[in-house]
């Protein structure tokens, strides 16, 4: 038996591929595996069909079995909903990253009359762990990243912009993303605090991340596409060593006692500056539990574990 991520991987800029198909293969091989990309396909390959890559179930008259790796809710996506639905039908299972997509993915199942088994495998950590370091300055330091069009799926007015301004905090808020964008709303902060942007990169986001107070990540947890939305920008931000605020979404609820998940961004930010220890020491256990959970062996276990369940069925 093998295990075949079957999309060509020519770089890790790309954060599906970085965290669904590189780590894991690195994880693979840590373990004595060869890897599990750009790797020959044959008979004994379990094949693994990233995102809704249909081209790849060429594949399928080769591979021992195929599974089909869902990492967003493509069904809501007019662009990706067809193809969804042929994945759907042509694997033999699916993997996905939270119970939120499972549920998805399951009703689906039931709406087209398929039975398919469905399992969850967390993305795993990307960066290599940095001391925590929580010593706020009198100007704190707040950073978001992520992918630009993120920003539209948070009222970022009403949960962070107008309570700041109520407040007596001074921040410097970093965005770092590929096309400079910036939030609704921000225009009422110029003047009364800091804001920059920066250009996204993996090392330029490890360095801000390490540097920052304070990691923040607003969404809309209801919202039908991002209901499904992974933990990894939260696990990015404490791997860096850095306390992360995030809105209470699904994948998020998990990491309650090692980060702040809720709405209230100002008062957590208030609550962990008078309580600078209590604040490390989440830090500390959160990178603890990410190295026994979420390393590149333990994800890469799992999906051995599903391969092999698979391939002996």
């Amino acid at each position: 038996m093998n295990i075949r991520f079957l999309q060509n991987v020519k770089g890790d800029r790309q954060a599906s591929a970085r965290i669904r198909i590189i780590t894991p293969s690195q994880g693979f091989q840590k373990l004595g595996f060869d890897g599990g990309y750009n790797k020959p396909v044959d008979s004994e390959s379990i094949g693994i069909i990233h995102k809704c890559s249909t081209d790849s179930l060429r594949y399928k008259p080769t591979c021992k079995k195929i599974i089909w790796d869902v990492c967003d809710n493509y069904f809501y996506q007019p662009h990706n909903k067809a193809k969804a639905y042929h994945l759907l039908e042509n694997c033999d299972a699916v993997t996905t990253t939270t119970e939120k997509l499972k549920g998805i993915l399951q009703q689906k199942c039931d709406e087209i009359g398929i039975k398919r088994k469905i399992f969850i495998v967390d993305d795993p950590v990307y960066y290599k762990f940095k001391e925590p370091v929580f010593a706020p300055k009198e100007q704190i330091n707040v950073t978001w990243y992520g992918n630009d069009g993120n920003l539209s799926y948070a009222d970022w007015d009403k949960l962070f912009f107008q309570p700041l301004l109520e407040s007596d905090l001074n921040i410097k808020l970093n965005f770092m993303n590929q096309r400079g964008t910036l939030p609704k709303g921000i225009e009422k902060l110029i003047g009364k605090h800091a804001v920059k942007h920066y250009p996204w990169s993996i090392e330029n986001q490890e360095k801000l991340a390490s540097k920052s107070d304070f990691i923040i990540l607003p969404i809309d947890h209801t919202h039908e596409f991002t209901v499904g939305k992974s933990h990894n920008k939260l696990v990015d931000g404490l791997a860096c060593g850095t306390m992360v605020l995030a809105s209470p979404q699904d994948s998020y609820l998990k990491f309650s006692d090692y980060a702040y998940i809720g709405n209230n961004f100002v008062e957590n930010i208030t609550h962990c500056i008078n309580n600078l220890e209590q604040t490390k020491l989440k830090i500390e256990k959160g990178q603890q539990y990410i190295n026994e959970n979420l390393s590149s062996t333990a994800i890469a276990q799992r999906w051995i574990e599903i391969a092999k369940e698979l391939y002996h069925e």
